[in-house]
Protein backbone atom coordinates (compact mmCIF):
# COMPACT_ATOMS: atom_id res chain seq x y z
CA UNK A 1 0.00 0.00 0.00
CA UNK A 2 2.80 2.79 0.22
CA UNK A 3 3.31 2.75 -3.15
CA UNK A 4 -0.57 3.92 -3.76
CA UNK A 5 -0.95 7.41 -5.88
CA UNK A 6 -3.90 9.49 -5.60
CA UNK A 7 -4.83 11.25 -8.91
CA UNK A 8 -8.30 12.71 -9.42
CA UNK A 9 -8.90 13.10 -13.47
CA UNK A 10 -12.00 14.66 -14.66
CA UNK A 11 -12.39 14.53 -18.43
CA UNK A 12 -14.95 16.87 -20.03
CA UNK A 13 -16.60 16.27 -22.92
CA UNK A 14 -17.86 19.97 -24.84
CA UNK A 15 -21.23 18.40 -25.95
CA UNK A 16 -22.56 19.44 -22.84
CA UNK A 17 -24.01 22.60 -24.39
CA UNK A 18 -26.38 23.32 -21.22
CA UNK A 19 -23.36 23.54 -18.83
CA UNK A 20 -21.64 26.42 -21.62
CA UNK A 21 -21.98 29.67 -21.19
CA UNK A 22 -20.87 33.04 -23.25
CA UNK A 23 -17.92 34.67 -22.21
CA UNK A 24 -17.21 38.21 -22.05
CA UNK A 25 -15.99 38.60 -25.80
CA UNK A 26 -18.79 35.58 -27.00
CA UNK A 27 -17.10 33.25 -27.29
CA UNK A 28 -18.65 30.03 -25.47
CA UNK A 29 -16.84 28.82 -21.92
CA UNK A 30 -17.49 25.71 -20.10
CA UNK A 31 -17.13 25.03 -16.36
CA UNK A 32 -14.06 22.02 -15.33
CA UNK A 33 -12.75 21.97 -11.77
CA UNK A 34 -12.38 25.45 -10.45
CA UNK A 35 -11.63 27.40 -13.82
CA UNK A 36 -13.57 27.70 -16.99
CA UNK A 37 -11.50 26.76 -20.06
CA UNK A 38 -12.18 28.60 -23.73
CA UNK A 39 -12.65 25.24 -25.57
CA UNK A 40 -14.19 24.99 -29.22
CA UNK A 41 -16.82 22.00 -29.35
CA UNK A 42 -14.81 19.40 -30.69
CA UNK A 43 -11.94 19.26 -28.05
CA UNK A 44 -12.09 16.83 -24.90
CA UNK A 45 -9.94 18.18 -21.76
CA UNK A 46 -8.56 16.36 -19.33
CA UNK A 47 -7.46 18.55 -15.90
CA UNK A 48 -5.14 17.62 -13.60
CA UNK A 49 -7.12 18.63 -9.76
CA UNK A 50 -4.40 17.30 -7.23
CA UNK A 51 -0.92 15.93 -8.43
CA UNK A 52 0.46 12.43 -7.37
CA UNK A 53 1.27 12.29 -3.80
CA UNK A 54 2.72 9.57 -2.23
CA UNK A 55 2.45 8.81 1.11
CA UNK A 56 4.01 7.14 3.37
CA UNK A 57 1.85 5.40 5.73
CA UNK A 58 3.77 2.38 8.23
CA UNK A 59 2.54 0.22 10.32
CA UNK A 60 3.69 2.37 13.34
CA UNK A 61 1.64 4.70 12.30
CA UNK A 62 -1.20 2.46 12.08
CA UNK A 63 -0.61 1.80 15.68
CA UNK A 64 -0.28 5.47 16.33
CA UNK A 65 -3.86 6.54 14.69
CA UNK A 66 -5.40 4.11 17.11
CA UNK A 67 -5.12 6.94 19.85
CA UNK A 68 -7.67 8.62 17.12
CA UNK A 69 -10.45 5.96 17.21
CA UNK A 70 -12.92 5.06 19.71
CA UNK A 71 -11.71 2.14 22.14
CA UNK A 72 -14.53 -0.10 22.02
CA UNK A 73 -13.24 -3.66 23.21
CA UNK A 74 -12.09 -4.42 26.79
CA UNK A 75 -9.73 -1.33 26.89
CA UNK A 76 -12.76 1.13 26.61
CA UNK A 77 -12.48 4.39 27.73
CA UNK A 78 -13.03 6.06 30.28
CA UNK A 79 -12.45 3.61 32.72
CA UNK A 80 -15.63 3.16 35.23
CA UNK A 81 -15.03 4.33 39.06
CA UNK A 82 -15.26 0.28 41.57
CA UNK A 83 -13.68 -0.82 38.18
CA UNK A 84 -11.20 -4.34 39.30
CA UNK A 85 -7.22 -3.30 39.33
CA UNK A 86 -6.33 -5.37 36.87
CA UNK A 87 -9.28 -3.30 34.48
CA UNK A 88 -7.28 -0.44 35.47
CA UNK A 89 -4.05 -2.19 35.25
CA UNK A 90 -4.42 -3.60 31.27
CA UNK A 91 -5.96 -0.49 30.29
CA UNK A 92 -2.84 1.72 31.25
CA UNK A 93 -0.34 -0.47 29.77
CA UNK A 94 -2.54 -0.50 26.26
CA UNK A 95 -2.63 3.51 26.51
CA UNK A 96 1.06 3.42 27.34
CA UNK A 97 1.91 1.11 24.54
CA UNK A 98 0.58 3.84 22.14
CA UNK A 99 1.21 7.02 23.86
CA UNK A 100 4.65 6.96 25.05
CA UNK A 101 6.11 5.57 21.73
CA UNK A 102 3.61 7.91 19.54
CA UNK A 103 5.20 10.96 21.93
CA UNK A 104 8.68 10.13 21.20
CA UNK A 105 8.42 9.36 17.76
CA UNK A 106 6.75 13.29 17.40
CA UNK A 107 9.68 14.31 20.11
CA UNK A 108 6.64 16.18 21.59
CA UNK A 109 6.49 19.00 19.38
CA UNK A 110 3.76 20.88 18.24
CA UNK A 111 5.06 21.27 15.11
CA UNK A 112 5.75 17.07 14.05
CA UNK A 113 2.54 16.68 15.74
CA UNK A 114 1.14 18.87 13.16
CA UNK A 115 3.09 16.96 10.33
CA UNK A 116 1.79 13.75 11.69
CA UNK A 117 -1.59 15.23 11.37
CA UNK A 118 -1.71 16.11 7.86
CA UNK A 119 -0.15 13.04 6.94
CA UNK A 120 -2.71 10.79 8.88
CA UNK A 121 -5.44 13.20 6.97
CA UNK A 122 -3.89 12.15 3.34
CA UNK A 123 -3.42 8.67 4.68
CA UNK A 124 -7.60 8.65 5.38
CA UNK A 125 -8.18 10.08 1.88
CA UNK A 126 -6.21 7.74 0.11
CA UNK A 127 -7.59 4.81 2.05
CA UNK A 128 -4.33 3.75 3.44
CA UNK A 129 -6.33 4.20 6.98
CA UNK A 130 -9.87 3.83 8.23
CA UNK A 131 -11.35 6.98 9.40
CA UNK A 132 -12.43 6.90 12.75
CA UNK A 133 -16.29 6.93 13.51
CA UNK A 134 -15.61 8.81 16.98
CA UNK A 135 -14.30 11.12 17.40
CA UNK A 136 -15.49 13.04 14.60
CA UNK A 137 -12.75 14.50 12.25
CA UNK A 138 -14.44 15.78 9.41
CA UNK A 139 -17.85 17.24 9.56
CA UNK A 140 -19.91 19.90 7.62
CA UNK A 141 -21.03 20.34 4.08
CA UNK A 142 -19.19 20.44 2.11
CA UNK A 143 -16.84 18.14 4.72
CA UNK A 144 -14.04 19.78 5.97
CA UNK A 145 -11.42 18.54 8.84
CA UNK A 146 -11.48 19.63 12.05
CA UNK A 147 -8.10 19.86 13.20
CA UNK A 148 -8.28 20.71 16.45
CA UNK A 149 -10.11 16.85 17.13
CA UNK A 150 -6.97 15.93 16.77
CA UNK A 151 -5.26 17.83 20.03
CA UNK A 152 -8.26 17.38 21.67
CA UNK A 153 -8.47 13.53 21.50
CA UNK A 154 -4.57 13.17 22.20
CA UNK A 155 -5.03 15.68 25.66
CA UNK A 156 -7.82 13.75 26.88
CA UNK A 157 -6.01 9.63 26.09
CA UNK A 158 -3.18 11.42 27.65
CA UNK A 159 -5.44 12.80 30.94
CA UNK A 160 -6.88 8.86 30.63
CA UNK A 161 -3.74 7.75 30.90
CA UNK A 162 -2.62 9.98 34.18
CA UNK A 163 -6.14 9.23 36.07
CA UNK A 164 -5.50 5.53 35.31
CA UNK A 165 -1.68 5.88 36.66
CA UNK A 166 -3.12 7.48 40.04
CA UNK A 167 -5.70 4.98 40.49
CA UNK A 168 -3.19 2.16 40.06
CA UNK A 169 -0.85 3.66 42.59
CA UNK A 170 -3.68 4.21 44.79
CA UNK A 171 -4.88 0.58 44.79
CA UNK A 172 -1.05 -0.39 45.31
CA UNK A 173 -1.38 0.75 49.20
CA UNK A 174 -5.09 0.15 49.48
CA UNK A 175 -5.11 -3.25 48.20
CA UNK A 176 -1.73 -4.84 48.41
CA UNK A 177 -2.70 -8.43 47.89
CA UNK A 178 -3.89 -7.85 44.08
Amino acid sequence: MDDKITQALCAVTIDDKDKASSGPDGDQTWPTGYMYHRLTPSMTLFTTFSKPVRIQWSPQDEHFASIFRAWEDEYSLPVERGAPISRIRQTLRKLESVLVPFGEAIQHSDTAFTEWRERHKAAMEAGLTRRPTWPVLRKGNPPRWQDHQWLKRYRYMNQQRKQLAFRAWEARFLFPED
